[in-house]
């Protein structure tokens, strides 16, 4: 079998190519649903109604440490049913797979379904996602070149979050809330063996499960803005994959999930600049991962009609 030296080969946690820009759209509903649940007080400007449907359009930058600033894109339709809303969602965003002898690229697209709603001081959200991954090339020494399993593989995600919204005074609130998470997709991979170079899949499967703890203050006439800033943990089980070297006709004999674990801290501002049109921004980092930290920053408008 030759020898088995140990390489660690870093990814986008699935945990964050198959929810994280995604995540934007998913707050769409909650956050209406949030305003609307706002109680009324004399010190405090009754919130307008919420529109029945909110069409989102954001773009953002997400980079790594030690690797280029990766773009992406997120396009969403809620609609509002009662207490509860159901959405749909389209993202697009650029990976690349890190060995310590190739780079390989992919970019992504992903569609959601969802739904969530509130109950008394409660909210719950959910969806489920389904999308491709094209591989653009495979990078090593020797060159760049296409990728010789194919063009493209499938990814598959489901989340469920639910939280508690917590009154500090009529325009401050406190949501703690949890989430877990399931992502399947499958991993370009390459080796250099004595014959040529080889490139095959891994199967990435990963469980994530996180705690957040929100705080939100609403200003502005009849409460029409909302700022706020977060900080959570998350705990995956796939990380990054360890590839053991020397497998037989120079393959990798085994690959396995390295879990990980890390902190976000979070700001984000939602500012209504007209009746039915708001601008949204948020940025965030990442602290605590063993396979490096992230930084997000995203721009984007909602349309209500």
């Amino acid at each position: 079998m030759g020898s088995r030296n140990r390489i660690v080969s870093s990814l986008v946690p699935l945990a964050l190519v198959v929810a994280s820009p995604e995540r934007a759209a998913a707050q769409v509903g909650a956050e209406t649903a949030k305003v609307e649940e706002q109680p009324s007080a004399s010190s405090a400007p009754a919130t307008p109604p919420a529109p029945d449907w909110i069409a989102t359009l954001s773009s953002g930058v997400l980079a790594r440490d030690g690797d280029a600033v990766r773009p992406f894109v997120v396009a969403g339709l809620s609609r509002r049913m009662g207490r509860g809303y159901v959405r749909v969602a389209a993202t697009g965003f650029r990976s690349v797979v890190r060995q310590v002898d190739a780079a390989l690229p992919s970019d992504f697209v992903i569609g959601s379904v969802g739904a969530g709603g509130t109950f008394g001081r409660w909210f719950v959200d959910g969806y489920l996602s389904a999308g491709r991954q094209y591989y653009t090339g495979v990078t090593t020494p020797l060159g760049t070149r296409s990728a010789q399993v194919g063009s493209a593989s499938s990814v598959y995600g489901a989340a469920l979050s639910g939280g508690h919204f917590i009154k500090l005074s009529p325009r401050f609130y406190v949501t703690p809330n949890l989430a877990v998470q399931y992502g399947r997709s499958r991993a370009l991979r390459s080796a250099l063996t004595p014959a040529a170079p080889l490139d095959y899949e891994t199967r990435e499967r990963a469980w994530t499960g996180s705690a957040t703890a929100r705080v939100d203050r609403f200003f502005g006439s009849g409460n029409r803005h909302i700022v706020g800033v977060s900080l959570s943990r998350v705990q995956s089980s796939n990380g990054a994959t360890v590839l053991s070297s020397g497998g037989m006709g120079g393959l990798p004999a085994e690959a396995t999930d390295v879990a990980d674990a890390w902190f976000i801290a979070g700001a984000s501002g939602s500012f209504q600049i007209a009746p039915r049109l708001w601008i949204d921004a948020s940025a965030s980092t990442t602290t605590g991962s063993r396979t490096g930290d992230y930084r997000s920053v995203s721009l984007g408008a909602r349309l209500g009609f």
